[in-house]
């Protein structure tokens, strides 16, 4: 297969309707899955927007995503980064084709070019003082009952510890013992009697 077969392999994996545009919360939310999809580890860097004629991609310590200029760029520059950071070689190669075919495939599998990393909309707060009130009291009960978990927890590893600590003892102890009762002499080498 050549390259040009291969990048219309590329090609030919496309969304079916109308694409969503990009916001920074889904091009951060994508870049860290497209990552972990990728080498099953966390996302290293920090991500920031940039704007205009700049380029996606890792300056520093800082990814920088362009989202004017939407996924299909997204994903492309992802997987040129991707690739080049791990496999280096030609930018457009069979390999760096295979890497952005199977994003591409993933993403829109996922509903991401159609909106599915968009962020949920926030809770409505409540109308009233009372209300407000009740949720405060709710939260405050959950943190109790979650520290109390911990607590009951915490006792039981404290128990164990305690127990295999003076089980450690006591054998220590009979160790010592034994050891004076054959030679005359302690473990310090002390001389113990006649």
């Amino acid at each position: 297969m050549t390259i040009d077969q291969a990048y219309q392999k590329v090609n030919a994996v496309a969304p079916g309707g109308p694409v969503s545009p990009l916001t920074l919360p889904e091009a951060a939310k994508a870049v860290r899955k497209m990552y972990r999809h990728l080498t099953g580890r966390k996302f290293p860097y920090a991500i920031t927007e940039t704007s205009g004629n700049r380029y996606t991609w890792l300056r520093g310590t800082t990814f920088r995503v362009n989202c004017e200029k939407g996924w299909t760029d997204l994903i492309h520059l992802f997987s040129h980064w991707y690739h080049r950071t791990t496999n280096g070689g030609r930018p457009h190669s069979k390999s760096h084709a295979r890497i952005e075919r199977k994003l591409r495939a993933w993403a829109i599998e996922r509903g991401w070019l159609d909106g599915a990393l968009k962020a949920e909309a926030k809770v409505e707060r409540p109308a009233s003082k009372s209300e407000a009130r009740a949720e405060r009291i709710e939260r405050r009960r959950a943190q109790v009952a979650r520290l109390e978990r911990k607590l009951k927890a915490l006792s039981t590893r404290l128990k164990t510890a305690r127990r295999s600590l003076r089980a450690l003892e006591r054998h220590a102890m009979k160790q010592e013992a034994s050891y004076v009762g054959q030679g005359g002499e302690d473990v310090q080498g002390v001389y113990r009697g006649d």
